[in-house]
């Protein structure tokens, strides 16, 4: 039995979405890091609330469908450009303000030399918990056919 592109991308968004939403859920601090760096440079920041971080999130995932060349178009009330979901979900001030200081890590408790993936600082503990996800979701088969254009290759093709 062979999945369609389709299928295979609603599941990926389904473990994500659950991943993302049991994450935030249960590190009731992430947001407090979001408002603590805001509020260290914005005085006028208004609280983050987990379920705008899932909404922004959201906001993110529905981009990656709906192409627009620039960001604010996604907003915008032309009725050639308009996509009303995103205006519905949040406005472009907050999603902007939001989008600036999403944060997950302390920059204080941090340790270069101590963490297990200083590259993926800033995000290495929503990272663990998609890896987690996809690890008890998916479990490989037997036989794994991989693209090759997914592969380097750096030797002759047999048939030019």
């Amino acid at each position: 039995m062979y999945l369609q592109a389709s299928e295979v991308m609603g599941i990926c968004l389904f473990i994500v979405r659950l991943s993302i939403h049991s994450f935030i859920g249960n590190q009731s601090t992430d947001h407090l890091e979001t408002n603590r760096m805001a509020e260290s440079k914005a005085s006028n920041w208004e609280l983050v609330t987990p379920p705008e971080m899932m909404m922004l999130l959201g906001v993110k995932m529905l981009m990656d469908i709906v192409k627009k060349p620039e960001e604010e178009m996604y907003w915008s009330k032309d009725p050639l450009l308009e996509t009303p979901i995103f205006a519905n979900t949040m406005s472009y001030r907050r999603y902007k303000k939001i989008r600036e200081y999403f944060h997950f890590t302390n920059n204080d408790s941090f340790d270069r030399e101590t963490h297990p993936n200083p590259k993926l600082c800033k995000i290495y503990e929503i990272y663990q918990a998609l890896e987690e996800k996809f690890q008890k979701f998916y479990n490989l088969g037997k036989n794994v056919t991989i693209d090759e254009s997914l592969m380097l290759y750096k030797g002759r093709i047999a048939w030019f």
